[in-house]
């Protein structure tokens, strides 16, 4: 995840032909948000876990996680799509 946000950071400084500037704050918000459900959802209901099992607890995490699959999955195709235009041009 750190990687990731490093990455989405530095594109910001770089001039990519071919790629909007908003296209790539699309990409730094969608890491923001996997980064705050992971922070406020994933990691309290893993804690409460930790302590012993809870339903509630348990299926939380499992139906909200759905929130991270669709950021990243929107993320990892709006940097594949980028990634086509640079190698197109």
């Amino acid at each position: 995840m750190l990687i990731e946000l490093a990455t989405a950071i530095m594109l910001t400084w770089i001039s990519i032909e071919g790629v909007d500037k908003s296209l790539i704050s699309a990409g730094i918000g969608l890491v923001g948000l996997i980064w705050l459900s992971t922070a406020f959802i994933q990691v309290p209901c893993h804690e409460k876990l930790v302590k012993g099992f809870d339903a509630a607890a348990y299926e939380w995490p499992v139906n909200s996680n759905w929130i991270r699959i669709i950021a990243r999955t929107a993320r990892g195709s709006l940097v594949t799509w980028m990634l086509i235009r640079v190698l197109s041009k």
